[in-house]
């Protein structure tokens, strides 16, 4: 009896102590793993720091970003540090949680990840811009060369490809602010590169005009005033300036071809003159050839035939025949002989010369011009003395009758001069 008291109270000390000892192991394991709980709540509190800050200087970045400038990149070793801590809380949370992540954690990856899309996509961003900016430079250069055109379309290849890699990003702010960073930069020099297209087409369009003259003057510098003001209108002085001079240039190449064109018609209006008087001369000389052939025959009634010809020849040949023109006549002469007659037509004879000449009073003008072609006074000086022959009756002699001497006289109506 006494022994089985003895067992039983041992066995009790023995459970006794088994559960003083089961329960100061769950004190210490729960004491444990609260202060292992606060450690990795501590590790995921500086991760969650740390990633924020370094998220924080790339949210800097983006916002101070000028618009046509360059992007810094997150520093290499701080966003390294900000992974490495992440991992840590990750690693810590994981022995806690058993695999499953906290919204927080979902957060703060996120975060990482779109600091190292950031990261990837910057050099990328960077060249393009670079490629923007000496567009742009070129373009405020000279919009008109041709290097310009082809380099647009390397441009706009560029920022296609780039703008598929922003498309393909899972980060909502990458998309928000890579999308709309580059293409109005682009369009902007397009447009401005299509103004300057057209406006080169016009200058073109102009040079035309000037070169044709297809249009009327008022008409050519009224498109000039406006195509010079559209480009005054223009981004760049460089190419404002070109344009402005091809447009001036256009101006004075008009005003050249009009000069040009109306002295070819003035030219033209002297060749068509003197085709017209050669033509008209030909027709007179046609005229004069039908009415004084260059020789013909006369025959007297007693069949004596005598042969005048007009084929100049002597010093003072020309001198009477343009006389004889004058008046109507042609001089025409007998051929190894002295005398010599003025005809007009009809061979009408107006006045006969030998070593004198005579003319009926009805040709006295002839008569004078003759007698100052012969004498050599003046024609007032002889119109006064045939005239006082006329009216008189008188003669006008001269030295003595021998050498050197001469007569002025009428008879029957007809002057006479002879001189010996």
């Amino acid at each position: 009896m006494l022994k089985k008291a003895f067992h039983e109270g041992k066995l009790l000390k023995v459970v006794v102590g088994l559960a003083g000892l089961m329960l100061i192991s769950g004190v210490t394991i729960y004491s444990l793993s609260h202060i292992e709980k606060g450690k990795a709540e501590q590790i995921m509190a500086d991760a969650e720091a740390e990633v924020a800050s370094v998220y924080g200087n790339m949210q800097s970045l983006m916002e101070n970003a000028k618009v046509d400038g360059m992007l810094a990149t997150i520093n290499d070793g701080d966003l390294e540090s900000a992974q490495l801590s992440m991992n840590s809380a990750e690693v810590s949370q994981l022995e806690l949680s058993g695999g499953s992540q906290s919204p927080l954690q979902q957060e703060l990856n996120a975060k990482i990840g779109g600091i190292e899309e950031y990261n990837r996509l910057v050099p990328a961003a960077n060249r393009l811009q670079s490629q923007i900016n000496d567009l742009t430079e070129k373009v405020e250069r000279d919009p008109l060369a041709p290097v310009v055109s082809n380099q647009l379309v390397a441009l706009e290849e560029e920022l296609s490809d780039f703008t598929k890699q922003v498309s393909s990003s899972e980060h909502l702010f990458i998309k928000d602010f890579f999308s709309d960073r580059y293409q109005p930069q682009v369009e902007i020099v397009k447009k401005n590169l299509a103004l300057y297209r057209e406006a080169f087409n016009q200058v073109t369009e102009l040079k035309t005009l000037a070169e044709k003259l297809s249009v009327p003057q008022d008409e050519f510098n009224e498109k000039a005033s406006e195509l010079s003001a559209t480009v005054k209108q223009l981004p760049y002085s460089n190419g404002n300036k070109k344009l402005q001079e091809d447009i001036q240039l256009a101006s004075r190449e008009y005003e050249k071809n009009k000069l040009a064109l109306e002295e070819k018609k003035g030219e033209e209006e002297k060749r068509l003159a003197a085709e017209r008087k050669k033509a008209e001369e030909q027709k007179v000389r046609e005229a004069e050839e039908e009415a004084f052939p260059m020789q013909f025959v006369e025959t007297s009634s007693d069949g004596f035939q005598t042969t005048f010809s007009r084929k100049p020849y002597g010093e003072r040949y020309e001198e009477i025949d343009e006389i004889a023109r004058k008046h109507g006549g042609r001089y025409y002469y007998v051929p190894s002989s002295d005398v010599s007659v003025i005809f007009a037509e009809g061979r009408k004879p107006l006045a006969f010369l030998n070593y004198g000449f005579s003319a009926s009073v009805k040709n006295k003008e002839l008569f004078i011009d003759l007698y100052v072609h012969y004498t050599g006074v003046n024609r007032e000086e002889a119109s006064e003395l045939v005239s006082n022959v006329i009216n008189t009756g008188e003669p006008v002699e001269t030295g003595d009758g021998g050498e050197a001497s001469s007569k002025l006289w009428i008879e029957n109506n007809k002057l006479h001069y002879d001189a010996w």
